[in-house]
């Protein structure tokens, strides 16, 4: 009798197998094979559920936004939003913001900086240079500041 496979859990797990490789190696460790390997199964069993590399790296992207993986991106936001929050706050106390400085918006839009430049290091990597980073943080710190 053939082997019964659900094929939603085995794409699931090739996916957490992707996010593992990921988390340990890098990004351009993600390879079909590293992946395959990482999930316990052949490369040629990755055809049957999933196009091609780019496939499985944007079901992997998805996958952060639609699981549990949510659930830690929403932890890790929380508490960025807290330091930043901390942070801001003993800096106004310090007379270095502006008076009347919404600190939640403010946290809002550092945070929003931060995703938006790491974003683009990584989609646009020969235009958003660490060069460029540095002088859009230091643009956006000078506006800040008192």
């Amino acid at each position: 009798m053939p082997k019964i496979v659900d094929h939603e859990e085995r794409r699931a797990e090739v996916l957490e197998a992707t996010w593992r490789v990921i988390a340990t190696r890098g990004l351009d460790a993600a390879t079909v094979r590293q992946i395959a390997k990482e999930a316990g199964v052949s490369s040629g069993v990755l055809a049957h559920y999933f196009t091609d590399k780019d496939d499985i790296l944007v079901q992997a992207h998805r996958l952060a936004y639609d699981t549990r993986l949510k659930l830690v991106r929403q932890e890790s936001a929380r508490v960025a939003r807290e330091w930043w929050l901390g942070v801001l706050t003993a800096t106004a106390a310090g007379g270095h913001l502006a008076v009347d400085t919404d600190l939640g918006l403010l946290v809002d839009q550092i945070l929003v900086f931060i995703d938006g430049v790491s974003l683009q290091s990584v989609v646009f990597p020969e235009l958003m240079t660490p060069e460029l980073q540095k002088q859009l943080a230091d643009d956006l710190i000078a506006r800040i500041e008192a």
